[in-house]
């Protein structure tokens, strides 16, 4: 992890060099290894709690009936992030509480961790996981798209369809 430098290529122009001395570069093919190797001794307190890493992301689940809090085990997280020299981004952290009951007047919210936003839906490698196990979300996003795609073909034909063929479908 020494010896690291970057450039940044732009319609053909290429930076002078920079030396990379901390984190791991978005993007790169190593990337994911790295991050996979640096993260593996993170583990959690709680034997019913599960986390699940991929790539550069790292999820915590904390059912309700845990013998720790997410509160605990989020602080855990922190404090081996702080350890190793590496940063929770806050700002890209997101809390999502999953409903199992029909009714949300017998449902109890929990207390949401401090700094972090607490939302109804999140994605995870490009599902949307909405707090209801739904997937409304996902599928209306979808249709705005495809809305999206025929409207582009009505207005501006021939041309509007090889720029609809070039593109690949993202979320």
């Amino acid at each position: 992890m020494t010896g690291r430098i970057q450039v940044v290529k732009c319609d053909g122009s290429v930076s002078s060099t920079a030396e990379i001395n901390t984190s791991i570069i978005q993007g790169s093919g190593i990337g994911p290894m790295l991050y996979f190797v640096m993260e593996s001794d993170l583990c959690i307190l709680s034997a019913i709690n599960v986390l699940a890493k991929y790539s550069d992301d790292t999820n915590l689940l904390v059912p309700s009936d845990s013998d720790l809090d997410l509160s605990t085990e989020f602080d855990n997280g922190k404090q081996w992030a702080m350890e190793n020299s590496m940063v929770v981004n806050i700002l890209k952290t997101k809390e999502v509480v999953f409903r199992w009951r029909p009714n949300p007047r017998l449902d109890v919210c929990p207390v949401a961790l401090v700094g972090v936003k607490q939302v109804v839906s999140a994605k995870l490698l490009g599902i949307v996981l909405s707090q209801t196990l739904r997937f409304d979300i996902r599928v209306n996003g979808i249709l705005k798209l495809c809305s999206q795609r025929i409207y582009l073909l009505k207005s501006r034909a021939p041309e509007a369809i090889w720029q609809v063929w070039r593109s690949p479908y993202q979320s």
